[in-house]
């Protein structure tokens, strides 16, 4: 199955296909409308910025399983998340350009009790705010002597 990103405007209009071939990852909007971060599919999917006006998609320096966040205000850098299987979440800085990279912040439960799975945070451009969810089970064990 191929899948597509789209563009359409907001007045109305046709939709049209800027990116064919493109992962079920989320695709960013850059912060200057102009281009939008996709992975291609495949389990060596590569990341790519493509122009919403046309043209050749725009290679990036991400790793296959980053997932992207946000951008910095100026565009030039994305927050990404590392790929993740336990806490913490690791959240870095990559330079679109040089593709050199930096950890910013490490996301946990304050107790880690019962988490099984934390969702993917929600971070603002600058970094200085997040948000996420994460999903707990707890239980309660009772033991109870003299039942005979």
């Amino acid at each position: 199955q191929t899948l597509s990103a789209f563009v359409q405007d907001l007045d109305g209009g046709p939709a049209r296909p800027i990116a064919a071939n493109v992962s079920l990852t989320p695709c960013l909007v850059m912060p200057d409308g102009r281009r939008v971060l996709a992975r291609t599919a495949g389990a060596t999917g590569r990341w790519a910025l493509y122009p919403v006006d046309g043209g050749p998609p725009v290679p990036v320096p991400l790793a296959t399983y980053d997932r992207p966040l946000t951008f910095t205000p100026d565009g030039e850098k994305a927050l990404v998340m590392r790929p993740w299987r336990k806490a913490p979440l690791v959240v870095d800085r990559v330079d679109l350009g040089s593709g050199a990279r930096e950890a910013v912040m490490e996301i946990s439960a304050p107790d880690p009790a019962g988490v099984g799975h934390t969702m993917p945070p929600v971070v603002t451009p600058d970094g200085r705010y997040y948000a996420y969810s994460l999903h707990r089970v707890l239980s309660d064990l009772y033991l109870v002597h003299g039942l005979s």
